[in-house]
């Protein structure tokens, strides 16, 4: 279906809703349609959601980031063991699947052993999931299980609770995983790649990112995946099976009210825009600082909605392709971000609703912020002394390889939105005025991130959606998640790199940890293959229809399972 004729259904059907006969329903919108829904091939923010939602979890964070048991009776009992710490778990007595079976330590052994399968299709979860290197089964309670975990404690706390967890008789009715045991998986790396059952086992439910029959998607979780119309639209609604809405009050740590969610995908930024001032969705997140703005001064839009601006774990940064001919210098990355104007970059595009960076830590947490770093500043000379000093020399203002005919053209892929727009002509702006051609393209999501994942593209525009809770950096920068697919799409790292990432994720010690963070923004620093921009605040409009927002610095920023309808409307 064309971009074009994907908007006009998109608002009939947005258009046509009856809001009378659906005030339960939360219409929300999303930047762009998911690549895939799958629990092990999901990999953006709406996905993330997603699962969230129709997944059973162990822990949850409410509204004031506090971690708090959901499918358990309390927060783990911790104790320390020779490779790190052990958590012991025990699964509420009322936790069902929607068959009627208990979910028991069975199911999240495994869970945790598919996560973790060494296989080049489970990637991101197997990096993100290594530092899991047991379960144990209580062998007089079905409903008891111990995980044990290399490194930090409060970040293995995150890990071992904030999964969903995967039914064993739905995704492995043959008991094809019982064979191998997490030792396998830890040491026997090969032999599981080559094993033709367990690779038949995980291509079976990874294929298809959208499929959601009872086989692959009976998650017992709160909602359900009601209907998807690829590239439009994902509705969910509630689970009436839910075993959590039969618990005691006394176990009351979550709540569900809306009896449907729709997230509609809608790019363009004022297309989104007039959806949400015509009434026609309900929630909007990571609106443009102009826009937003614009919104808080229009009287009507006031009346209807209320504006938040949370602090975010939300970076947006510059990618530079590190295997690229031109890039492979480092002296050439760096001149490029002595051309950026960050400062005025952020005002321009920000509006004062962030805060810039010197590398992918918030800089909110102060104790492992590495502030001693000397930030790029716009320096035209200095970019013109890394150039001439890398093999490079400017001629009728344009630069030029030496010995080279064609001056340097450089290419910038980015995804369709203002805020990248933005950015995209401030960064043209400045490198040609320099001296250096840059042709900036705006891709929808789906193209941008198949460039980005195949490693097609010379510099790109990005952005990071972390957590307060989690320091791995393993996915993100590790040279293991360097190959194609992986998160590290800029080449960074070495064995040093490997080496402080190792060291954050399994130090004991916070000083020794600290010092190993200070390291790795430095190098991240100085190699220049992410120019680090801002964090930027979260700037949402929910409509007035709704209260118990339970607003919030993690992403979303808000909890739509939570909103009630205000006293007039129910």
């Amino acid at each position: 279906m064309k971009p074009l004729i994907k908007i006009l259904v998109l608002f009939v059907l947005l258009s046509c809703q009856d809001v009378k006969k659906e005030t339960s329903t939360v219409r929300v919108r999303i930047e762009s349609f998911p690549e895939s829904i799958n629990y092990l091939t999901a990999a953006s923010q709406v996905g993330t959601e997603i699962q969230r939602k129709t997944f059973n979890m162990l822990l949850y964070t409410d509204e004031e980031l506090r971690i708090k048991p959901l499918s358990v009776k309390s927060l783990p009992a911790v104790t320390k063991v020779d490779l790190g710490y052990a958590f012991e778990y025990e699964i509420k007595s009322e936790a069902f699947w929607d068959d009627g079976t208990p979910i028991t330590s069975r199911d999240i052994a495994f869970s945790i052993k598919t996560f973790k399968l060494p296989l080049e299709a489970n990637q991101l979860a197997s990096v993100y999931y290594h530092r899991l290197k047991d379960v144990k089964i209580d062998s007089l309670n079905e409903k008891k299980f111990t995980i044990i975990g290399e490194g930090n404690s409060n970040d293995l706390l995150e890990l071992t609770g904030d999964f969903g967890i995967l039914q064993k008789s739905k995704f492995d009715p043959n008991g094809i995983l019982d064979s191998i045991s997490f030792l396998d998986i830890s040491n026997n790396v090969e032999s599981i790649k080559s094993n033709k059952a367990i690779n038949g086992f995980f291509e079976n439910f990874t294929k298809d990112g959208f499929t959601f029959n009872d086989q692959f998607f009976s998650s017992s979780g709160p909602y359900q995946i009601d209907k998807i119309e690829p590239g439009l639209y994902i509705s969910l609604t509630q689970n009436k099976n839910w075993w959590g809405k039969s618990k005691k009050q006394s176990d009351n740590h979550i709540d569900i009210f809306p009896d449907k969610i729709i997230y509609y995908s809608i790019p363009e930024t004022l297309n989104a825009i007039q959806s949400l001032k015509s009434g026609n969705i309900d929630v909007m997140d990571n609106i443009s600082a102009n826009e937003f703005e614009v919104l808080q001064k229009d009287k009507l839009f006031i009346k209807k909605f209320k504006t938040f601006s949370p602090n975010n774990f939300r970076l947006t940064f510059i990618g530079l392709n590190s295997r690229q001919k031109l890039l492979t210098k480092k002296g050439f990355r760096k001149a490029i971000s002595h051309l950026i104007p960050r400062k005025a970059l952020v005002s321009a595009v920000e509006k004062g609703y962030a805060t810039l960076s010197v590398g992918p830590i918030n800089p909110s947490l102060t104790y492992y912020y590495n502030s001693t770093i000397k930030p790029y500043k716009y320096d035209v000379p200095l970019a013109q002394e890394l150039l001439s000093n890398n093999g490079f020399t400017k001629r009728e203002g344009n630069w030029y390889n030496k010995n080279e005919n064609e001056p340097i053209e450089l290419s910038m892929i980015y995804k369709q939105n203002s805020d990248s727009e933005a950015i995209a002509q401030i960064l043209k702006f400045h490198l040609e005025k320099f001296g250096l051609r840059l042709n900036t393209t705006a891709l929808n999501s789906s193209t941008f991130y198949k460039k980005i994942d195949s490693r097609d593209f010379d510099i790109y525009i990005g952005t990071l959606t972390g957590s307060p809770f989690s320091l791995n950096f393993s996915p993100l920068f590790s040279t293991q998640a360097s190959s194609l697919g992986g998160y590290n799409d800029t080449g960074f790292g070495n064995a040093k790199s490997d080496s402080l990432i190792r060291v954050v994720n399994f130090a004991q010690d916070s000083t020794e940890r600290r010092g190993a963070l200070f390291g790795l923004q430095e190098m991240l620093h100085d190699e220049a293959t992410m120019l680090f921009l801002y964090f930027s605040q979260n700037k949402i409009a929910i409509s007035k229809k709704f209260t118990n927002l339970q607003i919030s610095s993690m992403k979303p920023g808000y909890d739509v399972t939570a909103f009630k309808l205000t006293k007039e409307l129910e």
